[in-house]
């Protein structure tokens, strides 16, 4: 499984990387007083949600770009999550298929989420995300 395990390995620190290039920006454009404290904040469904309306209040130019940026890095969240946080197992049937075990607890029991995926279809999803990291990078250097 090593495969799978260096494609996981990506997606965790491709967001973290986005993560980090958030946090530049804010203290760069002002939407954060010190560095580090948008990284800092580990809820981060919630502070994309705050920082994105800061952001949209800013009146900075690049605003709406910024936060199209932030919903891209959202989404990944949501995926970056469910690998982290579920059972990987490989398809017996297909060599480069895994299927994602994710278990919460509800009012009911237990209920498991279940979904199939492939290298293929993750490493696209990898490589479009980097380039969201790289239109936050770009936009970081604009900003000097």
């Amino acid at each position: 499984m090593t495969g799978i395990e260096c494609l996981i390995g990506e997606v965790i620190l491709s967001f973290s990387n986005a993560e980090f290039l958030l946090d530049n920006l804010f203290l760069k454009i002002g939407i954060t007083q010190e560095k580090l404290e948008y990284l800092a904040n580990s809820k981060t469904g919630q502070k994309i949600t705050v920082y994105k309306v800061k952001l949209l209040e800013s009146g900075l130019e690049e605003a709406k770009q910024i936060a199209a940026l932030m919903d891209e890095v959202d989404s990944f969240r949501e995926l970056r999550n469910a690998l982290a946080h579920s059972i990987i197992l490989r398809n017996s049937a297909e060599e480069e298929e895994f299927i994602r075990h994710k278990f919460f607890a509800s009012k009911k029991g237990i209920i498991r989420n279940v979904e199939i995926f492939s290298i293929p279809e993750l490493q696209v999803q990898v490589q479009e995300f980097k380039e969201v990291c790289r239109s936050l990078n770009d936009l970081l250097k604009g900003l000097n």
